[in-house]
C-alpha cells in the first residue's frame, strides 16, 4: 500500500480542517500489490501507473479539480511522463493530458523533475470501512488516473517515485521502482492457448496504452484476448487487437443476462421470471435477493420467450466483437431457483419420477440427487440454445461453461471428485459445450487439483485461470481494498513472490491436464516470468498436450530435513489461504508424469514459497534401455556418475533433485542425446524414507448431499430474509437474515450466556456476559412457541461509547418470510439500558421467531440481559 501520510501547505490554512467531512484516500498500482510496496516497471517499454482515489469520511468530494488541487509527480532523469489519462465516471470518456508543466528538483542526491498533472473531477467512492475477509473482492471506483512512463538509459536501476496532491485535500506518498529488461522478440508460437483480458478505454487506457499492452502480450506468447464489444464502457478497440494479431473470447455478456436483464420488470410475462423457495415471482424482485438472478431456466431455454431472446442477444453482439471462444460464468445456482409449474413438470419428467406436491425445501430434502442433475441439465439445455442458433451460421465458434467443483477428496456418485456449487456441473453438460473454463482463483494447490480432477472426470478441453489471483484479480480496485485491509489489521498479505508462483501455477495445471490457461499480466516481474514460462512450454509442451500421464510410474520420497520457514508465516494470503490448502491437498510432495512415444517427461512441483525440497525420485518399471536425463529449463544434462546415459537399473535405485522454493524440476528421459549447454555429475542412490502420495488427499468416500443441501440453503434464505420483500430501486430497510432456532424457548425465558442456552441462534459474537454484534447485522434469533397469550420482551443493551449502534427487532412467522411485526428499528439502549416490547396475541397464534439486528452495520450492540415473559405474569 502506498503510503499516505497527510501535510500542510500554505494554501491548506485557507481550508480549516473543520471545514470539510472527508479526506482523500490515493493508492498506486501497481506498488501496492507488494508488502514492501516495490513497483516493477519495464527498462525497454513504456510502464503504467494507475492512481485510484477514494474519499474517507462521510461525504464525496465533488471539487478535487474545482477547489484547485494538483497531482504532483516527481520521477529521476531519464524517466519521462508520456501521457495522463483520467476516467471521471462510468461509461464516460476519459480526459488526456499530454503536455505537462515541470520543473527540476532534488532527491535522494539526484537529479529529479517534478511533473504537475490535473488530476479526476470527483472522488465518488468511499474507501474500505471495514477489513475484507481473506482476500476476497476489493470493489470498484469511478475515478483513475493512468499514468504512462517510458525510462531510457540514463534512469538508475533501482530508484524512489515520490507523489503528492495539494490543496484542500493534501496527502503523498512513495514506492520504489525496479527496472525490468525483457527479453526481446516476439514469443514462441505455441499449441496451449493463452489468454488475457484487456483494460477498459473508459478506465483511463489510451490507443498508446493499449498498444503498448498488445506488444507486451505477444512477447509473453498471449494469443487470445477478451472481446471488443462496441457498446458500453468497452468502446471497441477491436481493429488495434486484430492489427497486433490477436483474436478474441467472449462470454462475459451471457452472464450478465441471466444476473439482471434490462430491468428487474422489462418482462410483460410473469412467467418469465423464476419463482423462489416461498413460492414466489422474481419480477421487481430487489437483485440481492437471488443472488442476482431473475430468470426462469425454463424461459432461457424456450425459443421465442423474453429471456431466451436476452441470451441470444447477448451471444450474438460478443460474436460481433470478434469472439471464437463463448464460455460464460453463470453461477445458476442450483437450491434457490426455479420452483415454477413449467420448472416442476420438467423435473418430475426428467427424473422420471411420479409428480408429487411438495414445498420448494420438501422437494429439495427429498429428492437432493435429482435436483442437482435437473439443475445441470436445465443449464446443459442453455449452452444447446447457442449451439442450435449460431453453429449453423458460425462453425467454427466454440462454446463453454466456467466451472469449478470443491470438496474433491469425496465423490459424487458415480461422477468422482467433488461436486458443483452451481448448476454449471462440467460432468453433466455432455456435447452442449466444447471446453470448459476451470474458475481457478484461488492462487494455491487448490487450483491444480481442481483442473486435474475435472480434466479426469469429463474429458473435456480445460482452460484454467493461473497464477495467484487469491480471489479474484489484481486489478487496481480489488488490491486498493486489500491494502487497505491490511492497513486496517496491521497485516501482511504475502504477494511478494508473484513471478516464481505465476510460472509455477502456469506449468503445473498445463502438466495437470489445461490445454489452455487466462493470466494476468500488469507489472512487468509477472510479464516477464509469464515469458520465461512460455519458452519453457515452447520445448515441452507436446508432452502435456499429446503425451500420457504416468504418474504411478514415478516413486518420490521426500528427503527435505527441516522445518520450512513457511509454518510460522502469518500473511492473510500465503500463511492463510494458500498454506491451508497446501496442507489439505499434500503439497509436500506434487508431481506429474507424461510419456510421449520413447520419452519421459517427469515434472517435479514445490509450492512451498520458502523452502528448497530434497526428493529421490525413481523409475522402477521402465523398460531395459538407456536414457539421457535433462534438466529442461537449464537445457543440463544429468550424468550418471560422468556416465551421460542412465541405463534402467540405475534409474530404477533412483536419484537426489532439489526442487527450488515457489518452483519447480523438469526431467527429461529420452532416448537419443538433447542439445545440451552444460552436464553435471548426479550420482544414483536408494532411500529409505517412505513413499509419497500426492493423492493422498483423496479419501474415495461420498459427499453426504443431505448435509451439503443443509449448508447450501443458508445462505438463499439469509439472501431472502434480508432482500426478499424490496422490490428493485425501491431502497428501504433491508431485514436481515435469520435462521430458526433449533428448540423453541419455554417460557417464561430468561436467557443464560454462560454456558449459552441452545434455544439462542448467535451469529454475533458470544461471551459470558452476552451478546456482542461486533457490527454484525442479524446477530441473534430465538423460536417462539405457539400461545394465545401476549408477550412482553424485556432487553438491557449497551452500545459503544460512539453510540454508533442502534438496535432492530423483527418478530417472523416460523415457517413463512412474512414480517409480522416490526418491534423495533433504530433504537438505542432506554433509562438503564432497558427496553420493553410489546408482542399482542394475534401474532403468537403459531410457532414464530425474534430476530435482533445491529441496522446501523457499525459499532457494537451488547444483549447483556434477554427476558419473554407472559403480559400477565409481568403485570
Amino acid at each position: 500500500m502506498v503510503k499516505r501520510r497527510a501535510f500542510l501547505y500554505a494554501s491548506l490554512f485557507l481550508y480549516p480542517l473543520f471545514l470539510f467531512a472527508s479526506e482523500l484516500a490515493v493508492y498506486v498500482f501497481p506498488s501496492m500489490i507488494y508488502d514492501d510496496e516495490h513497483c516493477p516497471l519495464y527498462r525497454d517499454h513504456a510502464s503504467e501507473l494507475t492512481f485510484v482515489y477514494y474519499y474517507r469520511g462521510e461525504e464525496r468530494i465533488l471539487d478535487l479539480a474545482s477547489s484547485g488541487s494538483q497531482l504532483f509527480l516527481e520521477v529521476p532523469v531519464g524517466v519521462s511522463l508520456l501521457e495522463s489519462n483520467v476516467m471521471d465516471g462510468w461509461k464516460k470518456p476519459f480526459t488526456q493530458q499530454v503536455d505537462f508543466t515541470s520543473s527540476p528538483c532534488q532527491r535522494d542526491g539526484m537529479e529529479y523533475r517534478r511533473y504537475a498533472l490535473q488530476p479526476p473531477k470527483t472522488v465518488l467512492q468511499p474507501a474500505l470501512r471495514q477489513p475484507l475477509p481473506g482476500g476476497m473482492f476489493g470493489a470498484s471506483s469511478n475515478n483513475h488516473q493512468v499514468l504512462m512512463l517510458q525510462t531510457n538509459t540514463e534512469a538508475p536501476e533501482k530508484f524512489q517515485i515520490y507523489w503528492s496532491i495539494d490543496g484542500k485535500y493534501a496527502c503523498e506518498g512513495e514506492f520504489t521502482a525496479q527496472l525490468i529488461t525483457l527479453s526481446a522478440g516476439m514469443g514462441p508460437l505455441l499449441r496451449t492457448k493463452l489468454l488475457s483480458g484487456t483494460p477498459l478505454p473508459n478506465m483511463g487506457f489510451s490507443d498508446r496504452a493499449l498498444r503498448e499492452r498488445a506488444k507486451l502480450y505477444r512477447l509473453a506468447g498471449v494469443n487470445m484476448v477478451s472481446a471488443q464489444l462496441e457498446s458500453g464502457p468497452n468502446q471497441g478497440r477491436r481493429k488495434l487487437w486484430e492489427e497486433a494479431g490477436f483474436s478474441f473470447y467472449g462470454g462475459g455478456a451471457l452472464m450478465h443476462v441471466l444476473i439482471r436483464g434490462n430491468n428487474r420488470s422489462a418482462s410483460p410475462d410473469i412467467e418469465d421470471y423464476l419463482v423462489d423457495l416461498r413460492g414466489r415471482r422474481a419480477k421487481g424482485s430487489h437483485p440481492s435477493a437471488y443472488h442476482m438472478r431473475l430468470w426462469c431456466p425454463e424461459a432461457v431455454i424456450t425459443p421465442g420467450r423474453y429471456p431466451w431472446k436476452l441470451w441470444m442477444d447477448a451471444a450474438r453482439e460478443e460474436i460481433a466483437g470478434g469472439a471464437i471462444m463463448l464460455d460464460a460464468d453463470l453461477e445458476t445456482h442450483i437450491w434457490n431457483q426455479c420452483f415454477c409449474p413449467a420448472c416442476l413438470a420438467h423435473f418430475f419428467r426428467f427424473s422420471k419420477l411420479e409428480p408429487v406436491e411438495l414445498s420448494p425445501l420438501e422437494l429439495l430434502r427429498r429428492y437432493p440427487m435429482q435436483w442437482y442433475r435437473f439443475r445441470n441439465e436445465q443449464t446443459r439445455l442453455m449452452y444447446e440454445q447457442l449451439r442450435r442458433e449460431f453453429l449453423p451460421k458460425y462453425p467454427h465458434l466454440r462454446i463453454g461453461a466456467n466451472t469449478i467443483n470443491t470438496d474433491f477428496d469425496k465423490d459424487l456418485g458415480d461422477l468422482k471428485y467433488g461436486i458443483c456449487h452451481f448448476g454449471e456441473d462440467g460432468r453433466l453438460l455432455g456435447d452442449s459445450v466444447d471446453f470448459l473454463l476451470a474458475d481457478t482463483l484461488t492462487g494455491s494447490l487448490a487450483d491444480v487439483i481442481a483442473v486435474d480432477t475435472l480434466k479426469r472426470s469429463t474429458g473435456k478441453e480445460i482452460i484454467a485461470v493461473a497464477g495467484t489471483s487469491y480471489c479474484v484479480g489484481y486489478n487496481a480496485c480489488v488490491m486498493a481494498h486489500r491494502r487497505e485491509t491490511a492497513r486496517m489489521t496491521g497485516d501482511s498479505y504475502g504477494y511478494q513472490q508473484r513471478p516464481q508462483l505465476q510460472k509455477l501455477s502456469m506449468l503445473h495445471m498445463l502438466a495437470s491436464g489445461a490445454a489452455g490457461l487466462r493470466v494476468e499480466l500488469d507489472e512487468a516481474s509477472v510479464v516477464k516470468a509469464t515469458m520465461e514460462a512460455a519458452h519453457l512450454l515452447s520445448r515441452m509442451e507436446d508432452f502435456y498436450l499429446d503425451g500420457q500421464r504416468q504418474d504411478a510410474k514415478l516413486q518420490v520420497r521426500d528427503c527435505t530435513e527441516g522445518d520450512s520457514p513457511w509454518l510460522t508465516d502469518k500473511s492473510r494470503v500465503r500463511g492463510g489461504v494458500w498454506q491451508h490448502y497446501y496442507k489439505l491437498y499434500h503439497g509436500q510432495v506434487q508431481y506429474r508424469v507424461h510419456q510421449l512415444g520413447e520419452d519421459w517427461l517427469l515434472s517435479l512441483f514445490n509450492w512451498d514459497p520458502f523452502q528448497s525440497k530434497q526428493w529421490h525420485v525413481a523409475l522402477p518399471e521402465l523398460p531395459e534401455t538407456d536414457y539421457y536425463l535433462l534438466d529442461v529449463e537449464e537445457q543440463t544434462l544429468l550424468l550418471n556418475d560422468k556416465k551421460d546415459r542412465w541405463n534402467a537399473g540405475a534409474l530404477k535405485q533412483g536419484l537426489s533433485i532439489e526442487v527450488p522454493p515457489a518452483g519447480y524440476r523438469l526431467l527429461r528421459l529420452s532416448r537419443s542425446r538433447p542439445e545440451t549447454s552444460k552436464q553435471i555429475s548426479v550420482s544414483s542412490r536408494e532411500c529409505t524414507k517412505p513413499l509419497a502420495d500426492p493423492y493422498a488427499w483423496y479419501s474415495g468416500g461420498q459427499i453426504d448431499l443431505e448435509r451439503f443441501v443443509e449448508r447450501a440453503l443458508q445462505r438463499p434464505l439469509e439472501q431472502l430474509e434480508r432482500f426478499g420483500d424490496l422490490q428493485e430501486g425501491g431502497g428501504g430497510t433491508l431485514a436481515a437474515a435469520s435462521t430458526p432456532a433449533i428448540v423453541p424457548v419455554s417460557l417464561p425465558f430468561t436467557a443464560a450466556f454462560s454456558p449459552v442456552q441452545k434455544e439462542i441462534s448467535v451469529t454475533g459474537k458470544l461471551q459470558q456476559d452476552g451478546i456482542y454484534s461486533a457490527g454484525k447485522y442479524w446477530f441473534a434469533s430465538l423460536q417462539l412457541p405457539a400461545s394465545g397469550t401476549a408477550l412482553k420482551l424485556r432487553l438491557q443493551l449497551e452500545t459503544d461509547a460512539e453510540q454508533k449502534a442502534s438496535l432492530g427487532v423483527i418478530l417472523y412467522p416460523d415457517d413463512t418470510f412474512q414480517v409480522l411485526q416490526r418491534l423495533c428499528w433504530g433504537k438505542l439502549p432506554g433509562v438503564d439500558g432497558w427496553l420493553e416490547f410489546d408482542i399482542p396475541s394475534e401474532f403468537l397464534q403459531k410457532a414464530t421467531r425474534l430476530v435482533f439486528y445491529n441496522v446501523a452495520q457499525q459499532g457494537e450492540m451488547i444483549i447483556r440481559q434477554l427476558q419473554i415473559l407472559p403480559e400477565k405474569q409481568h403485570e
